[in-house]
């Protein structure tokens, strides 16, 4: 099963490894590819490490005719015995734990993300969607996906921008809203907390962000 892990983790890391060849193609299909590799890796990684720590976990809580029969099934990948089964085990409680923080972290930027309605100007579009105009001096454009879909840019930004310019920004956040890239962003935030500390993982997630932008500007760009 170590097989499988390396494997997993090959994949968690091919995105930011390939990302000048993945550039050559349309920037939907690579952010599509990206997503594909970091979603399977991580499955990948997980598997591994929950048939390499079951044996253990078994005998921590005495199913010894189980365990005999796990270990007949898997002796020929199992790898490194008991030693490696705790390891194992200790690397997946460790995934858990910041597992269940990346989704705390991520739910409460979710919320905060959305505008309430009596910060700034609401003006509900045809699509479905409210756009949003936040009293603000600074430069923000942004879009707010899930069941409140939000377009947000700011007094500042629109003070900046000609009429052109700004049709482009909210050209490009559209894109984003109409191609839910939202959910890609929130896999890789939670691949971020769960498996950053893995060389390679925040390049890949790094590469699909990118990939997702390219393809609003493409977009945006008719």
């Amino acid at each position: 099963m170590i097989a499988v892990v390396a494997f997993g983790w090959a994949l968690l890391a091919l995105p930011g490894l390939a990302r000048r060849r993945l550039r050559l193609m349309e920037p939907l299909m690579e952010a599509r590819l990206s997503a594909l590799s970091l979603a399977f890796g991580s499955g990948l990684v997980v598997f591994g490490l929950v048939s390499m720590s079951l044996p253990t976990l078994h005998d921590g809580v005495g199913a010894h005719q189980l365990v005999a029969i796990c270990r007949r099934l898997i002796h020929d990948l199992l790898a490194g015995g008991q030693f490696g089964g705790g390891v194992a085990a200790l690397l997946l409680a460790i995934l858990l734990v910041r597992a269940v923080t990346g989704l705390r972290r991520l739910r409460r930027i979710q919320q905060a993300a959305v505008i309430e309605p009596w910060v700034g100007h609401h003006q509900r579009d045809d699509n479905d969607y409210e756009f949003v105009v936040v009293p603000t001096a600074g430069f923000v454009a942004l879009t707010v996906g899930g069941s409140t879909r939000q377009v947000v840019v700011s007094d500042g930004l629109v003070a900046a921008l000609s009429d052109d310019e700004l049709t482009m920004v909210v050209r490009h956040e559209l894109a984003h809203l109409r191609r839910r890239h939202h959910s890609y962003l929130a896999m890789a935030a939670l691949i971020d907390s769960i498996f950053g500390w893995i060389p390679g993982v925040r390049s890949s997630t790094g590469a699909l962000r990118l990939a997702l932008e390219r393809s609003a500007d493409e977009e945006a760009a008719g």
